[in-house]
């Protein structure tokens, strides 16, 4: 195992809790920890998550891209919309239509409510217990 030692540069991988951006940082879920949120300048990816109808390329093999109609552990089943499929390998592609999902929405401010509060009512007396009574404690 690798000495860490003071100024060392570490990653710590996690996953994208959402697609709500507030001021240029994103949620980012590290298990088994909580959320943080993270200048996305700061980010780098590990791999992306692909699904089925995400657009894709593999800048290796040639600037064709594929839509994903099937994917399996690291694998995915592409079409190039020609009538040729492939299958290609997940770590090995970069996803195109990064602005398919659809962003959350910012949540919208408190305002301060502008109507009075009303006072507690006051409470109600606390009867005297006769000393002698016989209480089951």
């Amino acid at each position: 195992m690798a000495k860490f030692r003071k100024l060392d540069r570490v990653s710590i991988q996690g996953v994208i809790n959402g697609n709500y951006i507030h001021e240029g940082k994103i949620k980012v879920r590290i298990e088994p920890y909580s959320d943080i949120f993270v200048e996305i300048s700061d980010l780098t990816m590990v791999r992306p998550d692909i699904v089925v109808g995400d657009t894709v390329w593999r800048p290796d093999k040639s600037t064709t891209h594929a839509t994903v109609l099937a994917t399996i552990d690291d694998h995915l089943w592409v079409s190039f919309g020609d009538g040729n499929y492939a299958t290609w390998y997940a770590p090995q592609v970069q996803r195109l239509d990064l602005d398919a999902a659809p962003a959350e929405m910012e949540p919208q401010p408190i305002a301060p409510s502008t109507e009075p509060v009303e006072p507690p009512p006051d409470p109600a007396p606390v009867a005297a217990t006769d000393p002698d009574d016989d209480l089951p404690f």
